[in-house]
């Protein structure tokens, strides 16, 4: 967000005077996956979990209470935000690297006191990491 008020502040002032696509760049779920367990030092390894067994659990996709951000569960929206801001990069949008957003990010999380809008809560991640804990201890038949 602090990238694009600058933006903003500076196409004011240069009068800018277009339609633009002003986002970051496309990166890869499994890279921000990467860059996020570098930030926080985590040795947590990824797992996939299918969006069958999500929706069981009662999480959603994207946005809001209960979802995990950034995951989009219908292959039909996948993309949805991948645009061509070379237009605006071309007017002067810089987007700071991602693992500097993922750092103020995390200091933002670590000193916040207001509830969460949106992802999941603590106790919503626990309830969520248990139910996958036991379903990958059970023993699969056929195996």
């Amino acid at each position: 967000m602090r990238d694009l008020a600058l933006w903003l502040i500076t196409a004011a002032e240069q009068h800018l005077d277009s339609t633009f696509n002003a986002t970051g760049p496309t990166i890869p779920f499994h890279q921000v996956i990467t860059v996020a367990a570098r930030v926080t030092n985590s040795a947590t390894q990824p797992r996939a979990v299918p969006a069958e067994k999500l929706a069981e659990l009662e999480i959603g996709s994207w946005m809001g209470p209960a979802s995990l951000p950034l995951w989009i569960d219908d292959p039909a929206w996948r993309g949805f935000a991948t645009m061509n801001t070379d237009r605006a990069r071309a007017a002067g949008l810089v987007t700071r690297p991602l693992e500097d957003t993922l750092r103020d990010t995390l200091a933002y999380e670590n000193q916040r006191t207001e509830p969460r809008q949106a992802g999941l809560n603590d106790e919503q991640e626990q309830r969520v990491r248990a139910a996958l804990d036991q379903t990958s201890a059970r023993p699969r038949v056929g195996h």
